[in-house]
């Protein structure tokens, strides 16, 4: 079976996906004719926040190049002129990522009282607002403080035996020590020895990871911008010494063994809904903080180079799971699976590589990034390929190709011209219900057949 680096399995519903399209077109507010919107992450490890920040906005009919302009900035440079930039040309709100970003926009903005909307550790501590229910003035948002004690729960879930965590931090964010003192409580009530090696720069780090006690069996990420931008060198250090490597940030897909945190990209969608509150006329005093949606994540390659074995419990309980390992015979069961889990497969390429056995790809829907990646050898699985254009107003939609349906006759992952010829354009035909009927054959003559209802709409 050979997978695309980018497949993903999502066990949900079919309908589902179509009317999450078309709720993407909700109504718009009626809209001033142009916004300006500030833009300031210096952290370059969740740009991804900018993105679902920007997006969760154009859902919400603030698209840009259209009715809203963007003035983004991921430097840490200048962040007093940028933001004194944004003020000057007074910008319709502010969003900031980083507690310093936060504290700066906040003095920037107080005689002009421009709103500023925030994904940050921690403003009630940082002394930025006065509750997150009752925030005051002009700065509502997102906080995301809160997974250090459940990411240590989770480690312990997967190794009850781990009685000495090796933690490596730079304070270098108000999140840093903000996070230690979340950490400090929960290994205090736990009875867990922690060994914190403090470092500054990359020779530092090196000397740190090279010392790590013998007895430690387990190793924690908190909240460091410079940590974080060294997760490779940290996952390496943990395969070498055979420790269960935790992150309080959402970091499987980058080979964290256990992760629970905030994923950028959603935590910038919700901060969106928060701005798109406050520029269709609501005050940021009366729109309360909220607290991110943190996920849990497993990545199965890291566990087995490390000599960890993820128990099914907690496979069960993951939100994402990825692999990306080269193993001959099933990691994952389909059947200790739960609706709504999020697979990543990433590692075989060979005909006796599998990662997951028949029933994941049973119980699964099957999307694909790119048309450019192949599907599978001589396996028939319900393979749809989501194409759609956001649209921009209300009733105002671009021809969209919502499903295909498409085998791959010779499994070499290029699709020629015959592979595509059963593949069906649903623009072409009237919306309705259709039940789809496909059978695939593999070289040595093994055949599948399944059928499936399909709604379209166009």
């Amino acid at each position: 079976m050979k997978y695309n680096p980018f497949i993903r399995f999502i066990p949900v519903l079919f309908f589902s996906v179509i009317s999450l399209s078309l709720l993407s077109c909700q109504q718009v507010p009626e809209q001033k004719k142009n916004y300006l919107i500030g833009v300031i992450n210096p952290n370059q490890g969740t740009q991804d926040i900018n993105r679902g920040f920007t997006e969760g906005l154009a859902e919400s009919g603030y698209i840009k190049g259209q009715n809203t302009t963007f003035i983004t900035s991921v430097s840490s440079f200048e962040l007093d002129q940028v933001i004194q930039d944004m003020v000057a040309r007074n910008a319709d709100l502010i969003f900031t990522v980083t507690t310093p970003v936060t504290r700066k926009a906040k003095e920037a903005t107080r005689q002009k009282n421009i709103p500023v909307v925030y994904a940050m550790q921690d403003p009630v501590a940082s002394g930025l607002i006065k509750s997150l229910a009752q925030p005051n003035g002009n700065l509502t948002g997102v906080q995301i403080r809160g997974s250090v004690p459940k990411t240590v729960e989770w480690m312990l879930s997967v190794s009850p035996e781990i009685n000495h965590l090796f933690v490596p931090i730079k304070y270098d964010t108000k999140a840093a020590e903000q996070s230690l003192e979340d950490l400090q409580k929960t290994v205090s009530f736990l009875g867990i020895k922690v060994t914190l090696a403090e470092v500054n720069d990359q020779s530092e780090l090196d000397t740190a990871l090279a010392r790590i006690p013998e007895d430690a069996d387990g190793m924690l990420m908190l909240h460091s911008i410079f940590i974080h931008s060294n997760v490779d060198k940290l996952i390496h250090a943990a395969i070498e010494k055979k420790l269960l490597i935790g992150s309080a940030a959402a970091q499987s897909d980058l080979g964290v063994t256990i992760t629970y945190g905030m994923i950028p990209e959603n935590t910038g969608r919700q901060a969106s809904r928060l701005a798109s509150l406050i520029l269709s006329g609501m005050s940021p005093s009366d729109i309360p903080s909220e607290v991110a949606d943190f996920f849990l994540g497993i990545n199965l390659k890291t566990a087995a180079a490390s000599g960890v074995e993820i128990p099914a419990t907690v496979l069960q309980q993951a939100d994402i799971i990825s692999t990306a390992t080269l193993s001959e015979s099933p990691l994952l069961k389909g059947d200790l699976l739960r609706p709504g889990q999020h697979l990543d497969l990433v590692g075989a390429y060979k005909r006796n590589m599998r990662e997951a056995d028949d029933r994941c790809i049973e119980r699964s829907d099957v999307f694909l990034d790119t048309y450019q990646g192949g599907p599978f050898d001589g396996f028939l699985v319900d393979l749809l390929f989501k194409r759609d254009s956001v649209c921009n107003t209300q009733g105002s939609y671009t021809a969209r190709e919502f499903y295909h349906i498409i085998t791959n006759s010779n499994g070499d992952c290029i699709y020629e011209e015959s592979d595509l010829q059963e593949a069906w354009d649903t623009t072409l035909v009237p919306n309705a219900d259709y039940v789809v009927k496909v059978t695939a054959i593999d070289a040595a003559g093994n055949a599948s057949t399944a059928s499936m209802v399909v709604a379209t709409a166009n």
